[in-house]
């Protein structure tokens, strides 16, 4: 069985629980240990979408979502994802900083294979290692601008390998497929960002 735990919100204690076997079957959901509903759902439930009434009479919408960019398990209450939740902003921002950090390590570890033993190519790798793992830093703490920033980098770090690429007469379609898949990544985050930043800023005004 998996189990994942949430608060109900920011700050809260983790009181939701749910649980599954397999792909999405028998799931259950579970508020302070009560059961909230009454039959397990299957993986058609899960991924038609499904609403619950938890006691407190909020809202509880519960949709496996399927896209071109990976799937997910949204979890929502009363139209506001829950914390720790797939699409909830601050677990977008989580993700865009790993992929900052990824990006710092292929990075390093293309350098060092490729062109290992060059003194100037290997100080613009540590260069270009340390801005992502800066920036990754940066959007894990909810900056939009160092999303922005390294979002703009390795599209344009994309563009000149793929340019270098056609020169050169090869062109690894899988390495493209990689680069773009991550690229797509980060700008999925940017509305999060967007939102994490107003979420950030009524909390401060409240």
């Amino acid at each position: 069985m998996k189990h994942k735990k949430f608060p109900l919100e920011d700050g809260g204690q983790e009181r939701l629980e749910i649980s599954w076997r397999g792909a999405y079957k028998d799931f259950v959901v579970e508020l302070d240990g009560q059961k909230v509903n009454p039959e397990p759902f299957n993986k058609k439930d899960i991924e038609a979408g499904q609403r619950l009434i938890l006691p407190d009479q909020s809202s509880l919408y519960i949709h496996h979502k399927r896209s071109v960019f990976g799937n997910e398990l949204q979890l929502s209450r009363d139209g506001a994802p829950l914390p720790g939740s797939a699409d909830h902003p601050a677990k977008r921002a989580k993700s865009a900083a790993t992929i900052l950090w990824l990006v710092a390590g292929l990075t390093l570890i293309a350098f060092a294979v490729v062109y290992f033993g060059d003194d100037f190519l290997d100080w613009i790798a540590l260069g270009s290692v340390i801005v992502y793992a800066v920036l990754g830093m940066l959007v894990f703490r909810g900056s939009l601008v160092a999303l922005w920033i390294g979002l703009v980098l390795y599209g344009l770090d994309t563009a000149v390998w793929i340019v270098a690429s056609l020169a050169s007469g090869s062109l690894p379609f899988v390495f493209i497929i990689v680069r773009i898949g991550l690229i797509v990544g980060m700008a999925r985050a940017l509305p999060a960002l967007r939102e994490l930043k107003l979420i950030k800023a009524e909390s401060i005004i409240t």
